[in-house]
């Protein structure tokens, strides 16, 4: 029986642990241990930042739309300025935009090819904290997969050394 508590304090310690930490990607290089691991870390630190970088952008949108709608530009030629000036930063806000979203297309595809590549984990630490991050970001990514066949024996040689 304490070897059953212990093996399940030993898990849920870990699932926690992985999931105390899901404020920020780079929390997940803690338990990254593989060179892809590592990797998959940094293209989701990657796309967490432009991801806020295109929050931003949108916010920014949304703000020269309101001060556009509130413009009356039919009413005098001063009016007509203002609004051409704030239709003229709103291009050049949608440009930006648009090169945010092309550059986290990339690093989602560069992600999921990574994934596919990636064999099936056995660290379960890691994989928590990063598909919570893959799941954060609310865009069509892959989910690592556990090896749950491995972690079992993992948590069998765990308790047998320690009966030993």
């Amino acid at each position: 029986m304490m070897k059953n508590n212990w093996i399940l304090i030993t898990t849920l310690g870990c699932l926690l642990s992985a999931t105390s930490v899901n404020a920020k990607p780079m929390s997940c290089s803690q338990s990254a241990i593989t060179p892809l691991e590592k990797e998959t870390v940094k293209i989701i630190t990657d796309m967490q930042n432009v991801h806020t970088q295109i929050e931003t952008t949108t916010a920014t949108l949304n703000k020269i739309n309101q001060q556009k709608i509130q413009i009356n530009y039919k009413s005098n030629e001063q009016n007509l300025d203002k609004y051409n000036k704030l239709v003229d930063e709103y291009n050049k806000v949608v440009e930006v935009s648009n090169k945010l979203s092309e550059e986290y297309n990339k690093l989602r595809d560069s992600y999921n090819a990574l994934v596919n590549k990636s064999p099936i984990s056995s660290n379960i630490a890691f994989t928590t904290c990063i598909n919570i991050q893959v799941s954060s970001l609310n865009v069509a990514t892959n989910s690592h997969k556990i090896d749950s066949l491995t972690l079992g024996i993992d948590i069998l040689e765990q308790s047998i050394n320690n009966l030993k």
